[in-house]
């Protein structure tokens, strides 16, 4: 409220005043006169001072709304102070607001109960309607949001009210001789509204277009402090609005983007380039700032992308921060570079010495004493550190370089850990620690190369090893988890069926121990190189600290992840994903794999499916274990006529896979077809009956289908 409003104010009250104290002194003269007078004289007198304290309560009331809005930063918070100032004042059924910044454009609607929709539609029509013919302004419903609500206090539950509005008011919010919005009041009667009323009205919008225009300045005057100092920063900055637009992208982001100027830049083509999805990102609820290494343009930068969350948990908003690591790259590449080199120059002599230690250990070089022999067996004790210590330097360098072979193929998770635990029982008895396993009979098999599996038991158990104290316990469990991380065994009947059969659904595997513990500082830097946890009896076990990194550089080229649960003196648990194996992914992998080597060879390659047709009808028929023999008898008729580079595999669910390499689509259609008139032509035995097998050829080739094994797989079952 302004100055000259509560001078106004005040100088009504003091005129209602006086006017009710000259007519008091009146009455009092007039004591004399008839009952008839002196009763006039009193309800004139009752109604001045009702006047004087409706002036009074509104005075408050504006003042009180004038001091508020003086302190908000928000535009929501500012017309929801207005429109419940505005109730204590004026009787209305509803309210409403609008405010044209940017789009969509904002109307909040309160009712004073529970509104039929129709109703709540005309209010809508009166405010829009008139506030378009005052502004001039076009819109249609994608511009706007509505919001409807009942002020505080309602009552619950009473049925909507029906009817239609029979009283209205509209005054427009003016900023710099410009509509930017409306209030609205309205009700269901005939004659609800004053001359006071509309006084009160357009006194409490005067009040709002003053504080939306002070608002909007020191909102202005923010945005370029901030804009200066993303402007200023080194690391490349973009901020997306809740309305899906660049609101800032600073000169480093536009640099490593290629963009000369705001002009033709869009969310979309920003997400491309930076292969993250923005849009996703503000329709997500968490929380959590999402960390990744990506590339623009070749070059490698680490970003952060992260919500922007009002105080209600709302979020409006995302900010990508991203920072060139090229130079980081390359002293990394240089390392790993030095790491490799220098490994493998050691490995050599340290192979020689090892030799020349046993040999005289043996006494094959001429008799030596038992003092000598201690010497030898401690140099050969510090030979074999030495040499762990160089494998997993090597171990390390390929994991980075990206250069470790794998061979991915069902296995049984327990026979490996079996072979684990075998060769560190001898470790475990000298402390006597026992080394339980919990891995369910029904377990499905995993997806992983056996041997980097064993590696990674051996050094999670190894390490779980040399941080528990004697007699201790470490236990090694495995489960199914669902795609949401729920244990299987934990869900109903039905939930737990379906999540068995989801090929989303992975193995989790834990190891834990009863040992040392580590504190929160520790469990943030437990699998960086080199890093070995302090303490006391961390002093007395040797190391190299590369264990753990080598274990979660293992685990993630096979596709899952690692973490730990820790508390200093309960013990950790380091826990893993494994992928379920399922005959989908084996071919999708065997494909990628096959295609790499066609795209290096340049030449092309075809996937063929013979499908047996009605072998669920002959699993029926003739029982399951003869459907398979049947199909073992196809896939060894296709064996006979294939080339020594075709791979020929059973499908399951009835079929012959074949990846023939060299092989364009048409040759591939003329094997298929020439495959399938020969088998129809054979009799197989099903038991003690005589059947024919009719073959469904299915085929896609790269390049011409697809460039990845997922997208000929795609495209051999849409054939």
């Amino acid at each position: 409220m302004t100055n000259n409003q509560m001078t106004k104010y005040k100088e009504e009250m003091e005129g209602l005043k006086k006017e009710l104290t000259d007519t008091q002194k009146i009455m009092l003269s007039l004591l004399e006169d008839s009952d008839e007078d002196r009763r006039k004289l009193e309800e004139y007198s009752k109604e001045l001072e009702k006047r004087v304290k409706e002036r009074t309560f509104e005075l408050s009331v504006l003042y009180e709304l004038s001091k508020q809005v003086s302190y908000t930063l928000d535009y929501k918070q500012l017309f929801h102070l207005i429109l419940t100032s505005l109730h204590k004042m004026i009787q209305y059924d509803i309210c409403g607001s609008f405010l044209v910044k940017d789009a969509p454009y904002n109307l909040i609607i309160k009712t004073t109960g529970a509104m039929d929709s129709k109703i709540i539609e005309q209010a809508k029509a009166l405010l829009l309607n008139a506030f378009k013919q005052i502004s001039g302004l076009r819109f249609n419903e994608q511009n706007l949001t509505v919001e409807v609500e009942e002020m505080e206090g309602s009552v619950e539950g009473r049925s909507p009210r029906n009817g239609e509005i029979r009283a209205f008011f509209n005054v427009p919010l003016i900023i710099r001789n410009k509509a930017v919005g409306m209030l609205h009041i309205s009700s269901l009667k005939q004659d609800a509204f004053t001359e006071e009323h509309i006084r009160l009205l357009y006194t409490i919008a005067n009040q709002a277009s003053v504080a939306i225009e002070r608002l909007e300045s020191l909102l202005e005057a923010e945005k370029s402090k901030i804009e200066k100092a993303i402007e200023s920063m080194a690391d490349g900055v973009i901020i997306i609005d809740e309305n899906r637009k660049i609101a800032i992208i600073n000169p480093a982001a536009r640099k490593a983007l290629h963009l000369d100027s705001y002009e033709g830049i869009d969310v979309e083509g920003i997400s491309k380039l930076l292969g993250y999805d923005f849009v996703g990102q503000l329709e997500k609820e968490e929380l959590t700032p999402v960390k990744e290494e990506i590339s623009i343009y070749g070059i490698p930068y680490q970003s952060q992308i992260s919500s922007v969350i009002t105080g209600n948990k709302k979020v409006v908003g995302a900010v990508i921060v991203f920072r060139d690591i090229s130079a980081e790259k390359e002293v990394d590449r240089m390392k790993s570079e030095f790491i490799s080199i220098v490994g493998h120059e050691l490995r050599t002599p340290l192979t020689s010495i090892k030799n020349a230690v046993n040999i005289i250990s043996s006494k094959k070089a001429g008799d030596v004493t038992e003092n000598q022999i201690k010497f030898l067996s401690m140099a050969d004790r510090n030979i074999n550190r030495l040499s762990g210590l160089i494998n997993d330097l090597l171990d390390i360098s390929k994991i980075e370089a990206g250069s470790i072979r794998f061979e991915l193929k069902p296995l049984d998770l327990g026979a490996v850990l079996d072979l684990a635990i075998s060769s560190l029982a001898p470790r475990a008895g000298e402390k006597s620690i026992s080394i339980r396993k919990d891995i369910p009979s029904d377990l499905p098999k995993a997806y992983g190369d056996p041997d980097k599996l064993e590696q990674i038991f051996i050094n999670l158990i190894d390490n779980a090893i040399k941080f528990t104290p004697e007699r201790g316990v470490i236990s090694v469990t495995a489960d199914l988890i669902s795609e949401f991380g729920m244990q299987i065994s934990e869900l109903k009947e039905e939930e737990n069926q379906s999540a068995i059969r989801n090929p989303k659904s992975a193995i989790q595997v834990s190891v834990a121990d009863s040992g040392m513990g580590i504190g929160p500082d520790g469990l943030e830097k437990i699998f960086d190189r080199f890093y070995q946890v302090e303490g006391t009896l961390t002093r007395q076990i040797q190391g190299s600290g590369l264990g753990l990194s080598i274990v979660k550089g293992l685990v993630e080229a096979h596709g899952g992840k690692i973490w730990v649960e820790s508390e200093v003196g309960k013990g950790s648990k380091f826990s893993f994903t494994l992928l379920k194996y399922s005959p989908e992914k084996a071919l999708r992998d065997r494909l990628d794999i096959e295609i790499a080597v066609a795209k290096e060879k340049d030449i092309p390659l075809s996937l063929v499916i013979l499908k047996i047709q009605g072998f669920d009808y002959l699993s029926e028929t003739y029982g399951e274990a003869e459907a398979i023999k049947l199909q073992g008898e196809v896939k060894r008729f296709v064996d006979r006529g294939r080339r020594t580079t075709d791979k020929i595999e059973i499908q399951a669910g009835g079929g012959v896979i074949m990846i023939l390499t060299d092989t364009p689509k048409e040759g591939a259609f003329v094997v298929a077809d020439r495959l399938k008139e020969t088998l129809s032509e054979q009799t197989f035995a099903a038991g003690e009956k005589a059947v024919k097998i009719n073959l469904t050829p299915m085929v896609a080739s790269y390049p011409e289908d697809g460039v990845t094994g997922e997208e000929l797989m795609k495209k051999v079952y849409k054939a």
